[in-house]
């Protein structure tokens, strides 16, 4: 597929990026789901450390809720 120039939001896709884009959607709910139920801590951080997503057992770890945890705030 050739390069476009950066994709604006407001324009209109083409039916193959539509497509691609409900497929990548599919694929990570299928893969949080997945990572969800696993009962060690998991949680994924940027290369500074701010928490971009995390389990119930990350949750439980820190004894407070994901959305009490600060998602933009380092760890550490």
């Amino acid at each position: 597929m050739p390069e476009r120039p950066f994709h604006h939001p407001a324009s209109p896709l083409t039916a193959e990026e539509g497509e691609l884009i409900g497929r990548l959607r599919s694929t990570l709910g299928r893969l949080e789901a997945a990572l969800a139920t696993i009962s060690d801590a998991l949680a994924i951080s940027d290369g500074d450390g701010r928490v971009l997503w995390c389990n119930q057992a990350f949750e439980a770890l820190l004894q407070r809720h994901r959305l009490l945890i600060d998602l933009l705030a380092p760890l550490g």
